[in-house]
């Protein structure tokens, strides 16, 4: 009998049939390690205080950790009936915006992502019901756009959330748990996915020019599902 508390090997159950896939930060290091966190922390052009937050929580320099260590020290005062210090507020900023610029300065172009790459990771996900990212980057959107997103549904409808829950049982639907470079919050509430063009450029291109102007660029930080649904 097979202990149930017992972790299986991997070679024992590639040959397994899974309808869903959960993609994470390991699937963008694995085209660039410019995408892990030490090399994401040293582009993310953060003061020696809010930097100590990322090294001080694990060795892993953890963006999601300290943002949320700074979210539960802000609910813990309240809770004590302290006003929470600027600095939290602040850093909790700095941290997010940091973490996009990042991830902006560091992501590769597409001409620089091999298009075999591209592809393979195209018919891969398509061979699962469901699909769940939490990449920020663009490497999972680039992968459904190759082929001009068939077979994929990610819930927008001419550019607005309808819900990928409406997606056909012949495709595959896409969620990004926590947002990504290619979505927006509008000032209305509505979430919209952005596209690439002669007249936008290309979505690296908007990313840069919404992080200059500081626009709601949708990236999910906040730790517990409750709180990411917040936002």
């Amino acid at each position: 009998m097979t202990d149930p508390f017992s972790l299986q090997q991997w070679h024992d159950l590639r040959d397994t049939e899974w309808d869903t896939l959960v993609l994470g930060n390991g699937s963008s290091v694995a085209i660039s390690p410019h995408f892990l966190y030490r090399s994401l922390a040293s582009k993310a052009g953060l003061d020696p205080s809010t930097a100590r937050l990322l090294s001080s929580q694990d060795s892993l320099f953890n963006f999601e950790s300290a943002l949320y260590a700074l979210h539960t020290t802000s609910q813990v005062l309240s809770i004590l009936g302290e006003d929470a210090s600027p600095s939290i507020q602040s850093a909790h900023e700095a941290l997010k915006s940091g973490l996009s610029r990042a991830i902006h300065r560091m992501h590769p172009l597409y001409d620089a992502v091999d298009q075999i790459e591209i592809l393979k990771r195209n018919r891969e996900l398509k061979r699962y019901r469901q699909v769940f990212t939490t990449n920020y980057g663009l490497l999972v959107y680039w992968a459904l756009a190759d082929g001009k997103f068939t077979g994929f549904d990610d819930g927008f409808r001419s550019g607005l959330f309808s819900g990928a829950a409406n997606a056909s049982p012949h495709v595959t639907a896409v969620w990004f748990l926590h947002g990504a470079f290619h979505l927006r919050r509008a000032a209305d509430g509505s979430d919209r996915k952005c596209a690439g063009g002669l007249l936008n450029g290309s979505l690296l291109e908007q990313v840069a020019r919404d992080l200059h102007w500081r626009q709601e660029i949708q990236v999910v930080t906040e730790g517990k599902a409750q709180t990411k649904r917040a936002y």
